[in-house]
């Protein structure tokens, strides 16, 4: 179980990052004192983590395990998973994140 949460801690981070690059515009009730570098150094920090919990392990069972369960969550998410709806909240708000991005790109 610590290596499938080390895993997403550091997707957490990583989501962080591209929300932050990608919707810099929108309102956000939390933000991080460190920002950007805060996430690298969270990433950093969770892969030596996983990477000793790995080493650590009397057998290799747990790691092919947390591996076998990503791909097939991947695979799942990507080919059968089907149409991603969004809620009447998540459409309005990406709506408004993609007319004010597109104002910002198109008056640089």
């Amino acid at each position: 179980s610590s290596l499938s949460s080390f895993i997403v801690y550091i997707l957490a981070f990583v989501a962080y990052i591209q929300f932050h690059k990608k919707y810099s515009s929108l309102e956000r009730f939390f933000a991080s004192p460190f920002g950007d570098v805060g996430a690298y150094v969270g990433i950093l920090i969770f892969v030596f983590c996983f990477i000793g919990a790995a080493i650590f392990q009397e057998t290799i069972v747990p790691i092919v395990t947390v591996i076998v369960i990503a791909v097939f969550a991947v695979i799942y998410y990507l080919f059968l998973s089907g149409e991603h709806i969004f809620s009447e909240e998540e459409r309005e708000e990406l709506f408004k994140a993609y007319l004010i991005n597109g104002k910002v790109f198109h008056s640089v």
